[in-house]
């Protein structure tokens, strides 16, 4: 009996750490492809916005999940770790590919795939944001409102 419980126990948690695979939607591949996104594979690795702004090659061209707050205003659609953050592009990052109305002003949970940039205003747009002001971009597999 002990046994049985034992094994159950361990299924439940086995399960419950089983990593997020990477999904895209074919619609939104394409629209990743126009910004020239790269392909992810794997698994989203789970994050904070400051680990990956204070550790950008850590997290390059890889897939994460993080969570923080969409704000979309003229040349801005970003994600910010709290609503006094949101404006104060160096603690935001920009975001790629999605753009979801009914999110604004909400904590959400985005997966995609992180790039840098080259933060100096002249680089690729719109990976940093308009004139590279943000640390980076999410390229945006998908997002949703954050429990």
């Amino acid at each position: 009996m002990v046994r049985c419980v034992c094994i159950a126990a361990l299924a439940v948690l086995l399960v419950g750490c089983n990593p997020e695979r990477v999904t895209v939607s074919d619609e939104q591949q394409e629209v990743l492809a126009l910004f020239g996104c790269p392909d992810a594979h794997g698994t989203y690795e789970s994050a904070t916005i400051e680990q990956v702004i204070a550790d950008p090659a850590r997290f390059h061209a890889k897939p994460i999940k993080v969570s923080g707050f969409y704000h979309v205003s003229f040349e801005n659609s970003a994600i910010y770790p709290a609503p006094s953050a949101v404006m104060d592009f160096k603690r935001g990052l920009w975001l790629l590919g999605r753009s979801g109305d009914d999110l604004i002003g909400r904590r959400v949970t985005v997966r995609g795939v992180y790039d840098p940039g080259q933060n100096d205003g002249r680089h690729r747009w719109p990976i940093g944001g308009h004139l590279g002001q943000w640390p980076g971009a999410i390229c945006v597999h998908s997002m949703e409102a954050a429990d």
